[in-house]
């Protein structure tokens, strides 16, 4: 018997937008129970160390499996909006990942292997869907005294593309 020693490596990842899901690839099985999401880092360009850059805040595991080489991570809504805030992540030549060793651990227990910026091997995302749904409005608050209007939206929206005339407000809803 020999122990395996050989710390997991993460290989490709991919980016979907539109879902808000990320897929790790690994080149061993790795355990999705001890997926540490915090450990992820992205950037919008490989080896600027000053730059724009997101490290997750958390995600929640999709799926995986005991035999498992890939991970897919929801990520949270506010990762999402800083992301876009940033302009990181808006199409596959700003998407590069990083991670810290303690992203995930393999059946040995043993942790991956890091990829940063300051080594120079961040991975360029793979496969990328952008975001092609159209925010909606999720609530409002109208102030009659001050005559203010706040409109609060699904997801990150550009300020300057608000077009106040298509905005209708009536007493009750359509049917």
């Amino acid at each position: 018997y020999a122990a395996d020693t050989n710390q997991p490596r993460l290989v490709a990842f991919d980016l979907n937008r539109d879902k808000g899901e990320l897929t790790l690839v690994f080149n061993e099985t790795v355990v999705g129970s001890t997926l540490n999401a915090t450990a992820i880092t992205l950037r919008a360009t490989p080896n600027d160390t000053s730059g724009a850059h997101q490290r997750l805040g958390g995600g929640a595991l999709v799926s995986s499996s005991l035999s498992d080489t890939r991970l897919v991570i929801r990520l949270t809504q506010s990762d999402l909006n800083a992301l876009s805030e940033k302009r990181i992540a808006l199409q596959r030549e700003r998407t590069w990942l990083g991670i810290d060793a303690t992203l995930v651990s393999d059946r040995a227990g043993e942790s991956a292997v890091p990829r940063d910026a300051f080594s120079g091997n961040l991975l360029q995302c793979r496969n990328f869907t952008r975001d092609s749904t159209p925010p909606e409005v999720t609530g409002f608050s109208l102030s009659m005294t001050s005559g203010d209007l706040v409109l609060t939206f699904s997801e990150t929206v550009v300020a300057a593309s608000m077009n106040a005339s298509a905005v209708v407000l009536q007493s009750v809803a359509n049917t």
